[in-house]
């Protein structure tokens, strides 16, 4: 778990030290305006805080054990395009083009949008510089989304696409996101409603590899999306049950990050943003012997 800014490097570092080591997380958050987060880790005898770090567990675990990373979205139909300019965290062009007109393009090229994407269009029409970071909670809704190279989670199923939260338009055309987006990369709109930011997480465990471990399942870190959570309010409830009826009654612990980490079906660590990430536990690993 780290403070928001340099998860990727993180993420680096752990790979560098234990590679091809699953990896879940979740970014610490907190005020967006006044960067209130925070982590914390502690030790016999030991305690410590920072607004500006990342806290590192690493598990010997006695089960075997999957994880799931994955959302709630699906990418727009004929809206995409490959990032041809960028900058630390922020998406300067698509195409050639600048990545917020490009953006609204997008965005006008939906038809039967419901209020809050008919909102941000509207917002992200007007004059960018004054747009702001009110684009944060109005564009959780449609994010972009970089197609990756596996299936999500553990395997199989849907095809994995790391998302990325625009947070504001810059008066040069520039879109501030809350992960790296290298250029080269492809980049597609993705797309989500309420009712599926709540719904969707029971088709967490259908991977086939977490659905192996659905008859021995002992219980589940969950990591979802603060983003999201505050776009669906109270319904957060819903989630929780929706969680506990994929992970068929088991206990499990979750938090709400403003960024999420987690692996691919294909072994990789993502950083990415309005996701959610799961540690599977399931049955006890045989005992090991000792040699005669």
């Amino acid at each position: 778990n780290a403070t928001p800014g340099f998860e990727e490097l993180v993420l680096a570092g752990v790979a560098e030290v234990v590679g091809g080591v699953p990896v879940i997380g979740g970014s610490a958050a907190g005020d967006l305006a006044t960067q209130g987060w925070w982590v914390a880790s502690a030790q016999p005898g030991r305690f410590d805080s920072s607004a500006d770090a990342a806290a590192v567990t690493l598990l010997w675990t006695s089960v075997h054990t999957a994880t799931v990373y994955s959302s709630c979205y699906e990418p727009v139909p004929a809206c995409r395009g490959t990032v041809t300019k960028a900058g630390p965290r922020e998406v300067l062009e698509i195409d050639g083009r600048p990545a917020g007109l490009v953006y609204r393009q997008w965005l006008e090229a939906e038809a039967g949008v419901g209020a809050k994407v008919a909102a941000l269009r509207a917002l992200v029409a007007g004059d960018p510089a004054a747009a702001g970071e009110r684009l944060f909670g109005l564009s959780t809704m449609r994010p972009f989304g970089i197609p990756g190279g596996g299936a999500a989670g553990a395997g199989g199923g849907q095809p994995f696409f790391q998302l990325v939260h625009p947070h504001s338009v810059t008066a040069g055309g520039g879109v501030k996101v809350f992960a790296e987006v290298p250029v080269g990369a492809e980049l597609a709109l993705m797309t989500t409603s309420t009712d599926d930011l709540v719904d969707l997480v029971e088709r967490a465990t259908e991977a086939p590899a977490a659905g192996a471990f659905r008859s021995t399942l002992q219980g589940a870190v969950a990591f979802y999306c603060a983003g999201c959570a505050l776009q669906i309010g109270d319904a957060i409830d819903a989630v929780a049950k929706n969680l506990s009826t994929t992970l068929q009654g088991q206990p499990f612990v979750g938090g709400l990050p403003y960024g999420e980490q987690g692996t691919d079906g294909g072994g990789r660590a993502h950083h990415g943003n309005l996701m959610y990430s799961l540690l599977l536990f399931g049955a006890a690993k045989q005992a090991q012997r000792d040699s005669p």
